[in-house]
């Protein structure tokens, strides 16, 4: 007999022989029909290689892989009249084609073998037949993949538990939950006992995805309105980072999958829709409206909801035909160094009548002006600092050392106020015999960054020193300036002053280095190998210089195998016990590129290695740079990378050094330019830092300042390029 269910919720339990064999001194037969509930919630990730591949189609997300959960299928049991013998078997209803009807069955007397379902079956007799389909696309061997079995475990007392398992041929001692696809299925238990009793149950159930949507919102949005016009802001612009559990990945713009909503903060409860139940993606804005606080809504296709809170920010005076333009333009003090490239631009913005702020993150690329165009609006406020990181020793060298001590002796004084500023190695607002002692010990590695200064520091062009020969009368030179209701476009001037340079020697371009690309490599003890040292982007040559350092105690370079550049021969090579130098010129400008080593290294490890800490760039001696097909010099740094690298796509390198003491760089070669955002995260997750460039073609350093990496311990960097995301660990001592 058959007894339907009453909801969802409703547990049927039957009995099949009224007649039962059993005395009424025994047990009865018993059944305990409680799982699953009513409703089974998924909130692991989708695993792309179960219930995927050929002949699977989810009709929800519309792809070729049904998203599944692990679901617990069990009973208990028991029986004690004498000669009792429990027998469990399942039937399995299965909805695998989403249309919430059951027709597949699994019949625990008669399963398939393998990674195998027989679809299909629910209308044949004795749910025999189906057309078989794998559901465990694992690349691994059969005998590891999963199968459907009958779990079956003695209980206290002398009962039995069932239960609906996975297990592999392999290890059948193993099993694991079974992942069952999302959808509307059922499990119907009948238990015998080989007396002739027989007991049933049936119970329905919902396998749906439970977890809301990953979202983060950017902090503010700023738009600008023409007079007399209509201007659409979207939700998506707002999306900062966002993900599901589910739903396949799909970029901001694209509505198929996930689904983005806006209101304005606190007029609305649940995701945004407008009166006819659609859902309201976008906002209308023209010249009479205002600055808001938003709410950013995401959607699944199963309707799990986020929201996040950010700020729209309207200015208005685009419609008055009036946009305003901060710029802020660097040159050398140098007057042959000219202009200096490769600094950052911070700060915030406050805005009048509203009281919240956008922060200004801004990367100068190649260009020695940034301009702010998309954040100031008319009477704003805002203060910005300008920072330039790393590459402490450009410029430096013992000679500054000679000049440094002349100047504090009186011998030969510094002949000019931005000098003397260069000179105060330590920042005391003083030139002393300390600031040899710490530039000493940048020049010799000691440290690799100065613990009380930066490495540029930034002199507005408008000051006029009281005294250039005491500079300092006119201290602190702050390094950020402020600006008090914005009316007008403005330019600001600046000049760049390399700490510790005093001859002006600096190569202002050298945040616009070229790369050395080495392969990162592991060696075992008395491995014998080549290593290719190469350009790291392909470009046009002049001539090159480099050594190389390593420890002969580590690492014996047997050969040095010049490359094929033309007039390249044993006679550019010097090599010296834990020293190689290497030049190269030619009178044309030749091609060099990822493909074709500029020379080669044969090697043989002493003990295990990396190659990355077994070679290292000399710059104390020799200075390593290239010359372009310009007459541009360019510094050559180390890069560590993949053996594959070919400098065909977007390659972002490991950061380095790592660890590190201070701040750390990440190498970038761009087939054409990009824009990027550069995140930084402690091991918290809390974000340390956060800014956005826009990247040219070729090869270039992202600087990861000291202040992003505040105290020891593990840091996390993401570095987005359009839709890809990169990211790797960092340790700072």
């Amino acid at each position: 007999m058959n007894i339907p269910l009453s909801s969802l919720a409703g547990v049927a339990l039957f009995l099949l022989g009224f007649g039962k064999k059993c005395d009424a001194q025994c047990g009865a037969l018993l059944l305990n029909c409680n799982s699953p509930s009513d409703t089974v919630c998924v909130l692991n990730e989708n695993d792309p290689l179960l219930w995927s591949g050929n002949g699977w189609y989810d009709p929800q997300h519309f792809v070729s892989d049904l998203p599944e959960g692990s679901v617990d299928l069990s009973i208990s049991l028991s029986d004690t009249c004498p000669g009792a013998v429990l027998h469990p078997r399942f039937l399995l209803f299965l909805d695998l084609d989403g249309n919430g009807s059951q027709e597949t069955v699994l019949d625990s007397d008669n399963l398939p073998p393998y990674d195998i379902i027989l679809t299909g079956n629910a209308a044949n007799p004795d749910y025999s037949g189906g057309t078989p389909r794998r559901f465990d696309a694992r690349p691994i061997p059969d005998s590891l993949k999963w199968h459907f079995v009958l779990k079956t475990s003695p209980e206290a007392g002398g009962g039995l538990s069932a239960r609906v398992s996975w297990y592999s041929a392999v290890y059948p001692d193993s099993f694991a939950l079974p992942q069952l696809p999302l959808g509307h299925h059922k499990i119907r238990w009948i238990v015998t006992n080989g007396l002739g009793d027989t007991t049933s149950c049936e119970r329905a159930f919902w396998v749906r995805d439970c977890l809301a949507p990953t979202l983060e919102c950017k902090n503010m949005v700023l738009t600008y309105v023409l007079a007399g016009a209509l201007k659409n802001v979207w939700a998506t612009e707002f999306v900062q980072a966002a993900g599901d559990n589910i739903t396949p990945p799909t970029p901001f713009y694209s509505d198929n999958q996930l689904v983005y909503g806006i209101r304005y903060a606190g007029t609305g409860t649940g995701f945004p829709t407008d009166v006819y139940g659609e859902d309201v993606t976008g906002l209308h804005l023209t010249c009479a409206d205002f600055s808001y606080p938003v709410e950013i809504w995401a959607k699944d296709r199963a309707g799990n909801t986020s929201v996040c809170y950010s700020d729209l920010l309207i200015n208005d005076i685009d419609c008055w035909g009036n946009p305003l333009i901060i710029g802020i333009c660097i040159s050398d003090y140098c007057p042959q160094n000219g202009e200096i490239a490769g600094y950052y631009v911070s700060g915030q913005v406050s805005y009048p009548n509203i009281s919240t702020t956008a922060d200004i993150n801004k990367y100068s690329g190649n260009e020695n002006c940034v301009l702010l165009t998309n954040l100031l609006a008319l009477n704003s406020d805002y203060v910005i600092t300008i920072s330039r990181y790393g590459d402490y020793l450009n410029g430096v060298s013992t000679f500054d050392l000679v000049l440094l001590s002349k100047h504090i002796l009186g011998v030969d004084p510094l002949d000019s106020p931005y000098k003397i500023i260069a000179a105060d190695v330590n920042r005391s607002n003083s030139v002393t015999t300390f600031d040899i002692v710490e530039l000493r010990k940048l020049i010799l590695g000691i440290y690799d960054s100065l613990p009380n200064n930066t490495s540029w520091r930034f002199i507005d062009q408008n000051l006029v020193f009281s005294d250039s020969t005491q500079p300092f009368l006119n201290a602190p030179f702050p390094d950020s300036f402020w600006v008090f209701d914005v009316i007008q476009t403005q330019f600001h001037d600046f000049y760049g002053v390399k700490v510790g340079d005093l001859n002006c020697s600096v190569i202002p371009d050298v945040n616009t280095p070229a790369g050395i690309w080495l392969p990162d490599r592991v060696l075992a003890p008395g491995e014998v190998t080549e290593i290719p040292v190469s350009a790291a982007e392909a470009a046009d040559w002049l001539g090159f210089q480099l050594a190389l350092r390593y420890d002969p105690a580590v690492l014996d370079i047997e050969q040095v195998l010049p490359g094929a550049l033309p007039g390249m021969d044993e006679a550019g090579f010097w090599l010296s016990p834990g020293r190689l130098a290497a030049n190269w010129f030619a009178a044309d400008a030749q091609p060099v590129s990822p493909e074709a080593p500029l020379f080669t290294l044969r090697v043989k490890a002493r003990r295990a290695l990396n190659i990355r800490d077994a070679l290292s760039v000399e710059t104390d001696r020799l200075t390593p740079e290239a010359y372009t097909a310009e007459g541009a010099r360019k510094a050559l740094l180390p890069v560590f990378g993949p053996e594959n690298f070919a400098g065909d796509g977007a390659v972002v390198f490991t950061a380095q050094p790592n660890p590190t003491r201070a701040g750390a760089s990440i190498p970038v070669s761009l087939p054409a330019p990009a824009a990027a955002t550069l995140s930084v995260f402690d091991g918290k997750g809390r974000k340390m830092y956060n800014i956005d460039f826009q990247l040219d073609a070729g090869f270039q350093m992202l600087e990861i300042p000291a202040e992003a990496l505040p105290e020891a311990g593990v840091y996390f960097w993401r570095l987005g390029l359009g839709e890809r995301q990169f990211s790797g660990k960092l340790l700072r001592y």
